[in-house]
């Protein structure tokens, strides 16, 4: 019964999370605590493992679809795992009550920024030959081509490090705060943010999981029927965003942060 539910939380969060480019943590945590009981840093440390599966399956259809800015992908790969491995060491001395509170409120504020309107710049590709973060792909739901040139990259990389961090504390893979950054201050589109995102927060989980495991916070049964569940979903999940508009993604976004940020407020009062 237990493996059947683990399975069943897998697949679940590997669909939101490839589609949201969230790594699916926001739904594994909470459900791993409330739905089997498991100490919340057991399961933060399964959610982390369970992210790389989301990761390696939809950034692996992303990248051939052509959404995922390589180069800055790279560049965040860097910053958030350090962020994540200091990050990691943190949660372990922190208490779950505290943790899901301030990830709550985090959160609440992450809507905030996702609905107050979208300022994503799409431009001629003639105006995006300049810097080595420019990027273009082709977007099926719309039938054209799409290139933008990144912007306050600097914030970018600053906030990178904050995204390894909070992954790191929460096992959530750090895509609640790298998307709304790419897509709100950089100006990358909300299609390319998610993509970009689902290929950071897999090496990002690796640097921040390892030191959970060596901490002997693993459980590998439940792990692996939530890993087995991932794969599912994650294909499903990437298969389904190259044929969506971004402004639906955005909206979905939006509302599924705002649904975890109340659950998690509850549980820890």
């Amino acid at each position: 019964m237990e493996i059947g539910i683990a399975l069943l939380i897998g697949a679940g969060a590997g669909l939101l999370g490839a589609l949201t480019g969230l790594g699916g943590g926001v739904i594994i945590v909470p459900a791993l605590t409330i739905l089997l009981g498991l100490p919340i840093h057991q399961a933060i440390a399964s959610s982390l493992v369970a992210i790389v599966a989301t990761s390696g399956t939809a950034a692996s259809r992303y990248l051939k679809a052509g959404f995922i800015n390589v180069p800055l992908a790279l560049l965040f790969m860097v910053t958030a795992s350090l962020g994540a491995i200091f990050g990691s060491y943190l949660g372990i001395y922190l208490s779950g009550d505290f943790l899901t509170f301030f990830f709550g409120v985090f959160l609440l504020f992450m809507v905030y920024l996702m609905i107050k309107g979208n300022t994503t710049r799409r431009t001629e590709d003639v105006s995006f030959q300049n810097t080595s973060f420019s990027d273009r792909y082709f977007d099926p739901a719309i039938k054209s081509e799409v290139s933008y040139s990144p912007s306050s990259v600097g914030w970018g990389t600053f906030g990178a490090i904050g995204a390894g961090i909070i992954s790191g504390l929460l096992g959530v893979g750090g895509g609640s705060i790298q998307v709304p950054l790419m897509h709100k201050v950089m100006g990358i589109p909300m299609k390319a943010a998610v993509a970009t995102s689902s290929l950071v927060i897999g090496v990002t989980a690796v640097a921040a999981a390892t030191v959970y495991f060596l901490n002997g916070y693993v459980d590998p049964h439940v792990t692996a029927a939530v890993i087995l569940g991932v794969f599912v979903g994650a294909y499903m999940g990437s298969g389904l965003t190259k044929n969506l508009k971004s402004e639906f993604l955005v909206r979905f976004f939006a509302l599924a942060l705002f649904v975890i940020a109340i659950r998690m407020l509850i549980d820890a009062m």
